[in-house]
């Protein structure tokens, strides 16, 4: 067996302009945006000469669907042996019958002999309009050329898309009635069973041979309302639990059947704004539940599944355990228009189980990128082993990592210090007189030493005059050098004068603030008396508030709760009250006109047989009746009204007990 795509169904994509599908044991089902439903085998035997165009095949709907209900369709199912189709949208649900190979729909004898000997083709063009066309049976021997026949016979001066052929009328039967449906699934132990799930917080199973109407088994769940991550996994081997509930009293569970009950809630801390969460079982260890979400993936242990298998009676709730093993940060409001298109979100993941690193979860991102997750701890404390040798391999590396060397540091430190120290030092761009001293002695002393002697007058050479006159030059720099300082400190007395100056002026000033500052002072001490007085007598009063909703409170936070639960457990009922409402009166308008009918056909036999009494007679269904039936319909929905309106000021008294 080999698997071949054929170009036409390769292109079908863009030519169909598919909604959604459903693959199912080699066979596909495609529902295009017409409201067309298109069967596909997929899986072709190696033949020796293949066709050169495989031709799709069609199902004709009975009765067709409204546009606005092809565009409703969210989902299709197929069912195990692919006789039903599951069409699935948010308020409704419809099934289609497809008839069996060896069975026809029940015609007339004209009309089956007619359609044995023709066949009807669908034509698409590209403008997105549509033709029928028929061929009898002696044009379908050559079914290479079935298609260049059919589009030969259509409209002159189009294009054609694609060309199907039709294999089947199809019956469209509508199963229940839904306010809003959250899942819905084939039974995987029955062909003909339809499993729902509303918002009615209740799982109900019809059976597609039977009356779809109405289901055949309603079961009411037991989790809390809240939970908006619901989706329905079907077990494919029948499991009796034995266990009890604890949250109902044994006079209610002895008036009405054992609910399905609530074996455990896990908080994953996600919600259904980055989309729906996906649960997967792994196929080899069927204690594992991977929950896939966009934001992250979950990896649950359900221990407990084979001691429920195994029969075991549970004495209390089991236990799971839950890993978070990725997770996805949210991205920026602030990124680029680049950045935002990439995201990150988790759009596939599988399992990969590896004999060295054990098991491995494979990611794929939006972005293109895919990530590698270690799920078993082994492999974790593999991976933390090899990250440690590498990291005592390279030592150098680390350091060299590091933003600073310590003397780098420690030198900007200094620097830093002898900075600050020097512009503390010089305030006011003054520079201190000892810095000055210091930098004239530096000079001077470069010059020579100072030196001093006892040479008599009549000793005197010329050596000595020479020296001599050498140190007079020196002794002129010495005078020059007393000069300088001399002006240089008169320079800094006048700066000292001016400043002392500059400064008795501010201590005026500020003595003049300082005495504005302490007038104001008195001012504010007096407000500040009066307020805390005030202070004290609003304190008496808050302490007698809190100590009355103190008193009060336990009271309020019952009734709160109280009112809460009630709120929310009429929204329940009021939800589930919704398809049986619908239900009777799409009972009552049918019982209407039956009567109705009844009443004309018996009204015209007896003008028939006996006018003369047919025209003093009256009609078996009178006004009044008719009056009587419509009263019950319009206080029907009267009363749906009256509860939608008790809810909402339910919810408001609500809103302003909270606050």
């Amino acid at each position: 067996m080999r698997i071949r795509v054929s170009p036409t169904y390769a292109d079908l994509r863009t030519a169909a302009h598919l909604q959604t599908f459903d693959v199912r044991d080699g066979g596909a089902a495609l529902w295009g945006d017409g409201g067309k439903l298109f069967l596909v085998n997929v899986l072709h035997q190696n033949q020796a000469k293949a066709p050169k165009e495989l031709l799709l095949k069609h199902v004709t709907l009975d009765p067709p669907l409204q546009p606005h209900e092809a565009a409703e369709v969210e989902q299709v199912k197929l069912n195990a042996s692919g006789s039903q189709i599951l069409l699935l949208a948010k308020s409704w649900i419809k099934v289609l019958r497809l008839p069996a190979e060896n069975k026809q729909k029940p015609q007339s004898l004209q009309r089956r002999a007619e359609n044995s000997s023709t066949q009807r083709f669908l034509v698409r063009f590209e403008d997105g309009s549509e033709q029928e066309v028929t061929l009898k049976e002696d044009e379908l021997k050559e079914q290479s050329s079935i298609a260049e026949q059919v589009k030969r016979r259509a409209s002159p001066g189009k294009r054609v898309a694609f060309v199907s052929r039709e294999k089947s009328v199809a019956a469209v039967r509508a199963v229940g009635y839904f306010s809003n449906v959250r899942h819905a699934v084939w039974h995987p132990l029955s062909d003909t069973h339809l499993v729902v799930l509303s918002d009615a917080e209740e799982i109900e199973v019809f059976n597609t041979q039977q009356d779809v109407s109405k289901p055949e088994q309603r079961h009411r769940l037991d989790f809390p309302t809240k939970a908006r991550h619901v989706e329905l996994i079907l077990l494919d081997a029948p499991i009796r639990p034995q266990w009890r509930s604890n949250r109902q009293s044994a006079a209610a569970n002895a008036t009405r059947k054992l609910p399905a009950l609530l074996l455990e809630c896990l908080n994953l801390g996600i919600d259904d704004s980055g989309g729906k969460a996906v649960l997967e079982r792994d196929i080899a260890d069927p204690r594992l539940v991977y929950c896939l979400h966009s934001t992250g993936v979950h990896v649950i242990n359900v221990s407990w599944v084979f001691a429920l298998a195994s029969g075991k009676q549970f004495t209390a709730l089991p236990k799971s355990s839950v890993r978070h093993v990725f997770s996805v940060s949210p991205s920026n409001a602030g990124a680029s228009t680049a950045a935002s298109s990439a995201v990150s979100n988790v759009v596939g993941a599988r399992v990969v189980k590896n004999v060295n690193f054990g098991h491995l979860l494979l990611l794929r991102l939006a972005s293109g990128s895919f990530e590698v997750v270690n799920v078993s701890a082994a492999s974790s404390e593999l991976l933390k082993g090899v990250l440690a040798d590498s990291s005592n391999s390279s030592p150098e590396n680390i350091q060299n990592t590091l933003p600073d060397t310590l003397a780098s540091m420690a030198s900007s430190k200094s620097r830093a210090s002898i900075a600050a120290s020097s512009d503390n030092s010089g305030d006011g761009g003054i520079r201190p007189f000892g810095d000055i001293v210091e930098e004239k002695l530096e000079a001077l002393s470069a010059r020579g030493t100072r030196v001093t002697g006892n040479t008599l007058m009549h000793e005197v050479d010329d050596a000595v005059l020479a020296f001599v006159l050498e140190r007079v030059k020196i002794l002129y720099e010495d005078v020059e050098y007393v000069d300088e300082m001399d002006q240089l400190m008169r320079d800094r007395l006048q700066l000292h004068a001016t400043m002392i100056k500059t400064q008795a002026e501010k201590v005026v000033e500020a003595q003049k603030n300082a005495n504005d500052v302490s007038a104001s002072m008195k001012n504010l001490q007096e407000k500040l008396e009066r307020a805390l007085a005030v202070q004290q007598n609003l304190s008496k009063r808050a302490a007698a508030v809190l100590q009355a909703v103190k008193e009060n409170q336990p009271h309020l936070s019952r009734a709160e709760c109280e009112f809460k639960s009630e709120l929310e457990l009429m929204a329940v009922e009021v939800r589930r009250m919704k398809p049986r409402v619908a239900e009777l009166t799409v009972q009552g308008q049918r019982a209407v006109r039956s009567l109705e009918n009844a009443a004309l056909s018996a009204s015209s036999s007896r003008r028939y047989w006996s006018p003369i009494s047919a025209i003093g007679g009256s009609s078996v269904l009178s006004n009044d009746k008719k009056k009587m039936c419509y009263d019950v319909l319009r206080a029907e929905t009267q009363l749906i009204d009256d509860t939608k309106v008790l809810l909402e000021d339910l919810s408001a008294n609500l809103q302003q007990l909270k606050e």
